[in-house]
């Protein structure tokens, strides 16, 4: 099944998909990890050395061709007589590829911003770095309140999850609650800590258990949500936020897909009154200051939004109930199969090799037939990347939103294209699609492909930024959570002009419960030299580390 649906998938990239252009010899490789050639962001350089790649062996002359300067945008279309007064090039003595930057000779009073030009006959390359004295120096911690912290993805979930241990955060308590510290030490720096969704789980619940269940009774949404909130660890941490919030540090909270019952009532309860709750749709929120846009990313997932529309008439769900996306069910095999399959499903399980191959797809208009065949392909690596035994003959209990059956596999996925299950048999239908998106406040053009993929695969949600961001020059950092893989990325806009920067918070699920890094979080300064953005991690050592170069608007 799987081959084939990738077969198909892959005849129709080949139709729109142009080959890569060859590279010349002789061509400087930036590095975007070191250097950004976006115009308008910078990526975080420590002075001192540093090496420049070059494809072939090159002599004594590149160094004619290279220069340091002051930044400059627009970018120079020819090269500057001079570089900056203490930089100088050098070709490496053990490897011709190589030009040293000695960088180790300017003043080291202060952040300062470079442009990086290369000229030869065959290509006119520029680079941008914002160089900073040293490590240390780059954590940049000032007197006055310029950080906001963003972390997503706990996921807290109910005594019956931590004593079964299928809860995601059991582990990773501890390290937590010495972020928040963190924060409350360094009140004078951070303005705002942004809880970006999925602070509660109101979703993993292994078979054969019933979701909203409080001390072996049934109860509402409302109590469940007071029940995880009760539970030992989860009031440590939350009264832990309050205790953020009382150290003058702003606290945001943005609703996700795990916890979108949850309302400004309840989150006072939980946090205290000062926290703000932003929310445009029942579980769905954006959290936007100027130049900048965070939400839990969400609102895009075709199998993680709000979905009003597919099962009305189904059980008792009316049009005043009907909420739940198929992510409840997807959620259920995940946690029944206690962690062991939540690893992401890789690009070549949809068939796909690269980006761009998935963008060439994405960018094209959905029509019912194609989006039927994306939804049984998604349903079908689901079970690929969360697999459990015996799951065809496990009923799934629901007892929420409307639904009072219990479900078995075929009545809530597509098994194959010809497949018409209970639940969800409209989901595809193009113009089902667009309303739901227009019911959730997202653009009625994105495609269902991403939608489909955008909670799955590592790095999907760049290409829904890139859709969704890429021409429009309103947001110079954009931040997301929901995926729980941590990035941080420089974006380039459809028109080539200044650039912008795309961030995932990762998540704090314990190790056991995902591949990628943990225990991480997007921080943002706000200063008189830009906009810095770096992605941290709390370590077991109980400090914070960067987990990658950080990068510069200006």
């Amino acid at each position: 099944m799987k081959n084939v649906l990738s077969a198909i998938v892959l005849c129709m990239i080949m139709v729109s998909c142009k080959p890569d252009a060859i590279l010349p010899t002789h061509t400087l490789e930036v590095d975007s990890n070191q250097m950004s050639t976006v115009p308008g962001v910078l990526v975080e350089q420590p002075y001192g050395i540093m090496t420049l790649s070059f494809s072939d062996e090159e002599d004594a002359s590149v160094i004619q061709r290279l220069r340091l300067v002051d930044y400059t945008d627009p970018v120079p279309t020819v090269l500057p007589e001079s570089s900056i007064d203490g930089v100088s090039f050098s070709l490496d003595p053990d490897d011709k590829r190589q030009v040293l930057l000695d960088m180790s000779g300017l003043e080291s009073s202060g952040q300062r911003a470079v442009t990086l030009v290369y000229e030869n006959d065959e290509q006119f390359v520029t680079a941008h770095m914002m160089l900073v004295p040293d490590t240390a120096a780059s954590a940049m911690y000032e007197e006055h309140k310029a950080y906001t912290a963003v972390i997503s993805d706990i996921h807290l979930n109910d005594q019956r999850a931590m004593d079964g241990k299928w809860s995601w955060f059991i582990d990773n308590q501890p390290y937590l609650i010495e972020y928040l510290d963190n924060l409350i030490e360094h009140n004078d720096e951070y303005k705002e800590l942004v809880l970006l969704g999925d602070l509660f789980d109101e979703v993993v619940t292994p078979l054969p258990f019933h979701t909203f269940v409080a001390d072996g009774v049934t109860v509402s949404e409302t109590d469940y949500l007071r029940a995880i909130a009760r539970v030992e660890k989860n009031k440590e941490v939350l009264d832990k936020i309050r205790e953020v919030q009382d150290a003058g540090v702003q606290v945001v909270y943005v609703p996700g897909n795990h916890d979108s019952g949850i309302d400004e009532n309840l989150l006072h309860e939980f946090i205290g009154n000062g926290a703000e709750f932003v929310s445009d749709v029942k579980g769905l929120g954006s959290y936007v200051t100027p130049d900048v846009v965070m939400e839990h990313s969400h609102r895009y997932d075709m199998l993680c939004s709000p979905d009003p529309y597919s099962n009305i008439g189904v059980d008792d769900v009316t049009e005043d109930n009907a909420f739940m996306g198929i992510q409840y069910f997807t959620t259920r095999l995940a946690a029944t199969n206690r962690n062991k399959g939540l690893a992401k499903a890789s690009m070549s399980d949809f068939g796909f090799a690269s980006e761009s191959e998935l963008k060439a797809v994405a960018d094209k208009p959905g029509d019912d037939e194609f989006n039927k065949f994306i939804i049984t392909l998604v349903c079908n690596v689901v079970l690929m990347a969360k697999p459990v035994e015996g799951i065809e003959t496990m009923p799934v209990p629901t007892g929420l939103y409307g639904l009072t059956s219990n479900y078995f596999l075929n009545e809530y996925f597509y098994l194959t294209a010809h497949s018409e299950p209970k639940l969800y048999r409209t989901m595809w239908k193009q113009q089902e699609w667009e309303r739901r998106l227009q019911h959730n406040n997202a653009p009625a053009d994105f495609p269902f492909l991403l939608g489909a993929m955008i909670c799955e695969v590592p790095f999907t949600d760049a290409v829904a930024v890139d859709r969704l961001f890429g021409g429009d020059d309103t947001y110079k950092v954009v931040v997301f959570g929901h995926t729980h893989v941590p990035y941080l990325r420089i974006m380039e806009r459809w028109d080539g002009e200044e650039g912008y920067i795309y961030a995932n918070t990762g998540s704090w699920v314990d190790e056991n419960a995902c591949s990628h890094p943990v225990r991480t979080a997007v921080e943002i300064y706000d200063g008189e030299e830009g906009r810095q953005v770096r992605l941290m991690q709390m370590g077991k050592d109980c400090q914070l580390h960067k987990l990658s170069n950080a990068l510069w608007t200006k």
